[in-house]
């Protein structure tokens, strides 16, 4: 088919137009002989490429985990207070078994009792309140004691012949450290005294109850047994051969024995008892009687 002269500008510019068009639009174009001298103009997709992705996938956010300390709990007061209490011999410790701690709650009146038995006495759990604390001692073996007292709240010093401590006050949570420094007595030898005094001794002993006090109570046992303490009685001829007997109420006497620091019952029901006592001393002078009155008043006794 020919194309008329005045049409065939304008076809070739159709078919450059549709080529432009093909190709902005990803077609491209297909050209089929269907008859002789006849062409016809198909527009067939641009083949596919493969797509590649442009993006990262974005991760899951991790989760936050909060630390939360754990708070350290503040030490607790205790509701109780502790006493240790010391006795030394010029800085040694003093195995003799006489001296003892005397502990007495003074808005109770509850009293402990504590034999000494390596120079240390360590006591805790007490409830807080004004004490009476002091550490006796036999005046024939020991004197002149240093004492201190560490950590005492509104100390009042009780020291005496053959004691030492203080009156405290005891606080919850409170410790204090109580230390008798004791010295020890030089005795004359008994060759001397025998022949110096002995024979012109005419004047009996002298013994001390400091346990319990008269009027008192005894709230606390010994070794199982309910107990008076004295000190070795005092005498010019000196401490040897002194002999103590001894008896509660309308019991028999214990007769003399030598040593005896602890005047004991091995029963004594609680209620009201008088003790009678006596010492004599080698020269043969016979203290007179002496008695006390007391109470005991020991829990379970």
């Amino acid at each position: 088919m020919k194309l008329q002269k005045g049409f065939a500008p304008i076809a070739i510019l159709l078919i450059a137009a549709i080529s432009s068009i093909a190709v902005l639009t990803g077609l491209s174009i297909t050209r089929h002989k269907t008859a002789p001298e006849k062409q016809i103009l198909f527009l067939s997709p641009a083949p596919s490429l493969p797509i590649t992705p442009s993006f990262t996938p974005t991760p899951s956010p991790r989760p936050l985990i909060k630390y939360t300390p754990i708070p350290t709990p503040l030490p607790t007061k205790s509701a109780t207070a502790t006493i240790l209490a010391t006795i030394s011999n010029n800085g040694s410790a003093i195995s003799d078994t006489s001296p003892y701690l005397f502990i007495r709650n003074e808005n109770s009146a509850q009293e402990q009792i504590l034999k000494n038995e390596n120079s240390r006495w360590t006591i805790t759990g007490i409830t807080p309140g004004r004490y009476k604390v002091y550490i006796a001692y036999d005046t024939n073996h020991f004197i002149n004691p240093q004492i201190s007292c560490q950590g005492c709240q509104n100390p009042q010093n009780i020291s005496g012949p053959g004691t030492c401590g203080y009156t405290v006050e005891l606080s919850a949570g409170n410790s204090i450290s109580l230390a008798c420094e004791l010295h020890p007595v030089i005795p004359l030898p008994s060759t001397q005294v025998a022949n110096n005094q002995l024979s012109n001794d005419t004047t009996p002993p002298n013994t001390n109850i400091y346990y319990p006090q008269p009027n008192g109570s005894i709230t606390y046992k010994i070794d199982g047994q309910v107990c008076a303490i004295t000190t070795q009685p005092n005498d010019n001829s000196g401490p040897d051969g002194i002999e103590t007997e001894y008896k509660f109420d309308d019991e028999n006497w214990s007769g003399y024995a030598g040593g005896r620091g602890y005047l004991c019952a091995n029963t004594l029901a609680n209620g009201p008892h008088t003790l009678y006592y006596h010492s004599k001393d080698r020269a043969g002078n016979v203290e007179a009687t002496k008695s006390l009155q007391f109470t005991v008043n020991i829990p379970g006794n």
